[in-house]
Formats: C-alpha cells, structure tokens, sequence
C-alpha cells in the first residue's frame, strides 16, 4: 500500500498472478468485500458476514470500470519482499495443504490457520498486533494513511490531478483533492516562493 497506494481491500485481494516480476507490474482487479448478513425468518437472527472476494470500489455505481482496474509499477524492493513471503509461505506445509484445500493457493492473503479468506477486520487486528510488537501506534500507521501518503507524495510531484485520481482508482479528482492530498504551511510557502521567483525572471507581466 505504500508503494502503491492501493485501498487495503484491493491489498487482500491480490494474487501472486498479478504480479508481473519480469515487467515489475502489479494488476488491481478485484477488492476483498463481504456478503450481508442474512435474515433468518424462523429465528429472526442474522448470519454471520462471510468474506467475499467482489469488483473493485464504486465499479458498479459508473460505467467507466477502467478508472479502477489499473497496472502499477513496483520496485524491486517489493517483489522481493513479495517472494520472500511466497517463501515463507510455501514452507508452512500445513498452511499450504489448507490454502490449497480451499483453492486460495494463489491469493497472497488468507487466514493463517484456516487458509480461508478472512474479512477485513481479521487483517486489520493482524496488521495492528505488529505495530504493538514493534512499539508504533496503530492510530499514526493505519491502513489508509498509507494510501494519503501515496496520494500526497503523488501532488507533491506536480503530476497531472486527472492521472493521479487514475493512480488512486478514484473516477475523478474531487476526492483526491479533497481528501487525500495533504497540505501543510512549508508546502504554502514553498509554492509562494516558487511564483516570486518567477516573477521576479518575468520580464513581460
């Protein structure tokens, strides 16, 4: 997610297939979602969610699914770190018999005993339990501030805002702008700086 600013969804919803090491690409194609709970008309009680792997944020509510379907590139450093887990993965024999009982042997997210998909809140706890075991606070690391990071990082490169909503898998910028992208006091200052100085060399306004 921080190298790509992906949702946390469509994170535990990638496969192994989607990475393309020889192109260093990943393929965003599908999020991790739930069914809703189901209405028991005898006993009155809810079903439990169950995990569910669906289409991508907001696919179904516009016709143009191609601003979240997307290829991004990764670095090296990644797909090291993602075969180094494929590794690790691949050692565990009883994780494997499981992921394969279950067909999500290519998925590279599952339940850590079952080999099912989880939903998200299990992820989330794992995810959360780390940063404890390594003294950071879960509220200043959670999931989607690496996704404003990216974002962030994404104006700060003065890209145009229609391609970095396309990066992001948003339909238009709106959101990027007004939600994503950080601004702070240096950043004001520094953009003021920069327009003094090209007034200053303009010889015509």
């Amino acid at each position: 997610m921080a190298w790509t600013g992906v949702r946390p969804s469509e994170a535990m919803a990638l496969k192994f297939s989607d990475i393309d090491e020889y192109n260093k690409t990943i393929k965003i194609r599908r999020s991790l979602s739930y069914d809703t709970k189901i209405l028991d008309l005898i006993s009155g009680k809810r079903s439990k969610r169950k995990p569910i792997i669906g289409r991508l944020k907001n696919s179904a509510k516009t016709e143009n699914t191609d601003a979240m379907i997307r290829d991004l590139k990764i670095t090296n450093e990644l797909i090291k770190f993602i075969e180094d887990y494929k590794q690790e993965l691949t050692n565990n024999k009883k994780l494997t018999q499981v992921r394969q009982d279950n067909e999500n042997e290519d998925y590279i997210f599952t339940h850590k005993e079952s080999g099912e998909i989880a939903l998200y809140e299990y992820y989330d706890k794992r995810y959360r339990k780390l940063l404890l075991k390594h003294s950071l606070n879960p509220k200043d690391y959670n999931l989607y501030k690496l996704r404003h990071t990216y974002c962030t990082r994404l104006c700060k490169k003065r890209l145009d805002p229609k391609i970095i909503a396309r990066l992001m898998g948003d339909n238009d910028i709106e959101m990027v702008m007004r939600i994503y992208n950080s601004v702070n006091k240096e950043d004001v200052l520094e953009a003021s700086r920069e327009y003094a100085q090209d007034m200053d060399g303009d010889i015509n306004f």
